[in-house]
């Protein structure tokens, strides 16, 4: 019979390990988490990364529906006519921004159109909350358009009619902001992301 030493090493106890891993995840802070993750991917091979965003979209598939779709007010307006982002809205980024991340591209294009559809009517100023949050907006689109072409190119997009339709309905939110916000007379927000989709052809 092999010493127990021997027999160890050639069958690591994979349910110790295992459980070790959990109290790190359960206990690190999400910075740490974070940093222990881009470690990882870094350092690692692209099948990891492959395996690592696999199973980010697995997830947010499953929540997708529950976590990021909302009828909740995405900006407020003060007494005195002041717009500020609700919290609903930081919310729906960190979302958007996950998904997107994760490879699902289109997906996060949808919210993003909604997010733009609700700011019509609304009113800011030069080096403003809102100004800030749109700008941030106009970013999150042409990064959720590189996903989108990632994933055609990929070959992970079922529904490519649907997906022209997502597309179609972001142009045209586009669109209609720009005319809102010419109405006013502010400059307008989202000049990359406008630029972005106008040379998109799928």
């Amino acid at each position: 019979m092999p010493a127990l030493e021997t027999m160890q090493q050639a069958r690591p106890v994979l349910g110790h390990v295992n459980t070790m891993v959990d109290g790190l995840i359960a206990s690190a802070t999400v910075d740490d988490l974070r940093a222990i993750i881009r470690t990882t991917l870094a350092t690692s091979s692209p099948e990891t990364s492959a395996k690592f965003t696999a199973a980010a979209r697995g997830h947010f598939e499953k929540m997708y529906m529950k976590g990021c779709l909302t009828s909740d007010r995405l900006f407020d307006v003060s007494s005195g006519g002041k717009w500020t982002p609700t919290p609903q809205l930081n919310r729906l980024l960190a979302c958007v921004r996950s998904i997107y991340g994760a490879g699902m591209g289109f997906a996060s294009l949808r919210i993003l159109a909604e997010i733009i559809e609700a700011t019509s009517g609304t009113r800011w100023e030069d080096d403003s909350e809102m100004e800030d949050v749109l700008t941030e907006i106009d970013g999150d689109v042409t990064q959720a358009i590189q996903s989108s072409k990632e994933q055609m190119e990929g070959g992970r997009v079922e529904n490519v009619t649907a997906a022209r339709e997502t597309v179609e309905r972001l142009r045209t939110a586009l669109r209609n902001s720009k005319e809102d916000v010419a109405s006013w007379g502010e400059m307008y927000p989202f000049e990359k992301a406008a630029a972005s989709v106008q040379y998109w052809k799928f």
